[in-house]
């Protein structure tokens, strides 16, 4: 609700109450709160895949009637972590390869909060059971703790990833990814994680480096500590909690370089997941090798 508020210049309290308006001349409810967070009901996730739609077709046609624009620049759009840390180093090479006279990216937020607004491309992530229906897949990423090694010892006597659970963790936005990733690694509960919630994965990534406590990572969110082996991955995992997905505008679909470009995007999003990144793994209650 804040995010939005600030998203449109208003207070947090004044979306809330034109939701409940809402709701209340509907007749439905369109979000709930729970140990997750807020999340759509089925009608709600129907009236916003609706209205998406709609304003879809809006920017879709307001474009339309605008000057052609295949000589002008890309504009993409990306989760904050990918954006920082795996699109920008890439944006030079994009534009060698494909000719774009320049290249804009900005951050947007994760599904459903994020529309395509003066973009032509949007990457953003989807956990398993939030999967829209009308994206690209691109990859399911990996998903691993990260620690600072100046607090390595003070995990001597974790001797299995759910134990983790026990530890305040650092969390990105909320606490839906750390629960997530201990169900997987058969840790599910009722856990009443603690630890600091950070707005976005830069700040969590700085903290991790400052504080004894893990922070969730994927390849494609590597802070610069972990290539020089300030922080190291605990244990041997292979959780996957989501996907990479790719919003396209209509219109950009129509660009000759499109299909090229999203083929390309795909091949360099595998090779990244593939590649042996410079974080070295260790076992707490093992030989830390």
């Amino acid at each position: 609700m804040r995010r939005a508020g600030d998203a449109i210049g208003i207070s947090h309290s004044v979306v809330s109450r034109n939701i409940r308006y809402l709701e209340d001349w509907m007749g439905v409810k369109l979000l709930l709160a729970g140990p997750r967070g807020i999340h759509l009901t089925p009608e709600g996730l129907s009236l916003y895949q609706t209205l998406r739609k709609a304003f879809g077709l809006i920017a879709a046609t307001t474009e339309e009637l605008r000057a052609d624009r295949q000589g002008g620049p890309l504009r993409i759009g990306a989760v904050a972590g990918l954006a920082g840390k795996w699109l920008t180093p890439r944006l030079p090479l994009i534009q060698e390869i494909f000719g774009w006279p320049e290249v804009r990216l900005r951050t947007v937020d994760p599904i459903p909060a994020a529309d395509l607004v003066d973009m032509d491309l949007m990457i953003t992530y989807a956990t398993f059971d939030r999967m829209p229906g009308d994206v690209t897949p691109l990859i399911s990423p990996r998903v691993f703790p990260l620690v600072s090694r100046r607090w390595i010892s003070r995990f001597d006597g974790i001797d299995q990833p759910g134990r983790l659970a026990e530890m305040p963790l650092i969390h990105e936005e909320s606490r839906e990814q750390w629960k997530l990733w201990l169900e997987q690694v058969g840790a599910g509960g009722d856990h009443r994680l603690t630890g600091p919630i950070l707005s976005n994965a830069t700040l969590a990534y700085d903290a991790a480096d400052t504080v004894p406590s893990p922070v969730l990572a994927t390849r494609f969110t590597l802070p610069g500590g972990a290539g020089d082996g300030r922080l190291v991955e605990l244990f041997h995992t292979d959780v996957r909690l989501g996907w990479y997905v790719l919003f396209v505008a209509p219109r950009f679909a129509q660009h000759p370089a499109a299909a090229a470009f999203i083929d390309w995007l795909k091949q360099e999003m595998a090779a990244t997941e593939a590649t042996q990144d410079g974080t070295q793994r260790t076992d707490p209650a093992g030989d830390g090798a």
